[in-house]
């Protein structure tokens, strides 16, 4: 079988095609690229591991990782969320915009800011040959940041005009991101929106195909007449609604959280039609395995969820902190052999 660069070798994994190796990507958060960096003597983790995948964006105030040291103790985002900063990992929601279940006085930033996607050419021009998805943004995730968690859950039932307004609004935002973001050379649509817990979904699926679904479809429609594969990240157990995600468009799942999903299930049931990125479990194997056992299970991943194409290696979460240096270094080199 021939040789593919890493652009290649995830859009066919994409397509379900086998390939010369599994392609991966093994993200992390700052304390283990901090780790990392010192262990390769570069401040590029992901050339040095060979990552498959970038994900681009527009920029924001707040970055997604704002180092307290830099951004002190809060930060705002471009939504007008307030965050606590952590040097360990996003952050936490310190503060919301909206009180009340109520757009009345509220604004979404402009996804068309001058200068909010200036940074693209240049990170595209380093990162040749590689498999690059837009990110377009996130809608219930996006929507929990802006008001309480449990205002918002109740809203589906008490004020459902003021959640379909906000979905609408937020639809409409990262519409115009992947516009924009559609000018460069991307391969994907990326979309960051957490449905589960680690035993089902965060509400009724009657919810989610109510509010959620159309609108996640009309994304995917987008990303599809753009001629783009499309990408979701969601936590938890989802499996309800795959078979829905399949039917409005979805190419690739991520992350198949092995501690909440039978990644190997999702592989037999929906392998035919779904691609699985991620599935190396991170709440016990990862930070409480052994080297050994890592290995094994990222080759055994490799092996069987490979298998016809399909699979992006990767951890289920992003590394943390508490993920020793030699359990991060025997999952790279599995994932590079």
């Amino acid at each position: 079988m021939r040789s593919l660069d890493r652009r290649e070798r995830v859009r066919q994994a994409i397509l379900h095609r086998e390939t010369d190796k599994v392609p991966y990507n093994i993200d992390y958060t700052p304390p283990v690229k901090r780790m990392l960096e010192r262990h390769y003597g570069t401040g590029d983790v992901d050339e040095a591991m060979g990552n498959h995948i970038l994900l681009v964006k527009g920029a924001g105030p707040r970055p997604l990782y704002a180092d307290p040291s830099v951004h002190g103790e809060f930060s705002k985002d471009e939504f007008g969320v307030v965050w606590r900063n952590s040097p360990d990992d996003r952050g936490r929601v310190y503060e919301h915009p909206l009180k009340e279940a109520s757009l009345e006085g509220y604004c979404l930033p402009n996804p068309r800011a001058p200068g909010r996607f200036a940074h693209i050419p240049e990170v595209l021009e380093r990162r040749r040959g590689i498999f690059v998805g837009g990110v377009a943004g996130d809608l219930w995730e996006r929507g929990y940041f802006l008001i309480d968690f449990g205002k918002l859950l109740s809203s589906l039932y008490l004020r459902p005009a003021f959640v379909s307004d906000l979905l609408d609004r937020l639809t409409e935002y990262n519409l115009a991101t992947l516009q924009e973001l559609s000018r460069f050379r991307v391969d994907a649509a990326y979309v960051s929106d957490d449905y589960g817990h680690q035993r089902g979904l965060f509400m009724h699926p009657k919810h989610w195909r109510r509010f959620i679904k159309p609108r996640l479809k009309q994304i995917f429609d987008f990303a599809k007449d753009k001629e783009l594969f499309t990408m979701l990240h969601s936590d938890g157990n989802i499996l309800e609604i795959v078979p829905d995600l399949i039917e409005i468009g979805l190419d690739v799942l991520h992350p198949v959280q092995p501690e909440a999903m039978d990644v190997y299930h999702v592989k037999r049931k929906f392998g035919g039609q779904l691609c699985i990125w991620g599935g190396i479990g991170t709440q016990h194997l990862l930070n409480r395995g052994t080297p050994s056992e890592v290995q094994a299970e990222a080759r055994r991943a490799k092996r069987v969820l490979g298998r016809n194409g399909g699979y992006i290696l990767a951890p289920a979460i992003n590394l943390q902190k508490d993920c020793p240096l030699e359990n991060t270094l025997a999952l790279i080199e599995a994932a590079q052999t």
